[in-house]
């Protein structure tokens, strides 16, 4: 809901809002707590992690102890030093990093939320053997995405615990249940892994 003076001024009853000296003055009355509110909200926006840019980043990143520098070089050449869509990506997971609970189902109830209509889809699974795989599919995963993930940027694990990352490139996976799955002589399995220790 949009706030401002008119909103509040259209609420004062006809025996006083034809009154031009009143109005005047609620106008100058009601100014500095509408003012107050709009920062409140301009904020709250500024700060909204899938909104957020630039230095709003930075301090977004402080609060979660997420530097926008990796430690590694990346592969396709480019600066150490994420930019704001790939800092934004680190950020959203070390938010479920901060709330996962070390079950699959938690963890999908929070990367669902984090990661709704983006591009990057993860599935866990647990063989028991104190090593989770990750299995990733997306038609443009990049390089640097890639890198994220061998480096633990972006999927949790327990402590002490590795973690293979299996990555599909293609459009249809190979599976019996669900849309986004086909089956036999059309599925696709993973073809690549990425170290991730």
């Amino acid at each position: 809901m949009k706030v401002d003076i008119d909103f509040y001024l259209n609420l004062v009853a006809s025996q006083h809002s034809t009154k031009p000296k009143y109005m005047a003055w609620l106008r100058v009355l009601l100014t500095p707590f509408v003012d107050a509110i709009k920062l409140n909200e301009d904020v709250k926006n500024a700060f909204d992690l899938n909104k957020a840019v630039g230095k709003q980043l930075d301090i977004l990143g402080k609060l979660l102890v997420q530097s926008r520098q990796v430690n590694f070089q990346p592969t396709d050449g480019s600066s150490s030093i994420l930019d704001d869509y790939y800092y934004r990506m680190i950020l959203k997971a070390k938010v479920v990093k901060n709330q996962w609970k070390g079950t699959i189902t938690n963890f999908y109830n929070f990367w669902n939320v984090l990661f709704k209509n983006q591009p990057l889809q993860i599935y866990l699974v647990d063989n028991q053997e104190m090593e989770p795989v990750a299995v990733i599919w997306s038609s443009s995963v990049t390089q640097m995405v890639q890198d994220l993930l061998a480096h633990n940027y972006i999927i949790p694990k327990p402590a002490g615990l590795g973690i293979t990352v299996r990555r599909i490139d293609a459009e249809s996976t190979f599976g019996f249940f669900g849309t986004e799955f086909t089956g036999f002589d059309t599925g696709t399995f993973w073809n690549q892994d990425l170290e991730a220790n």
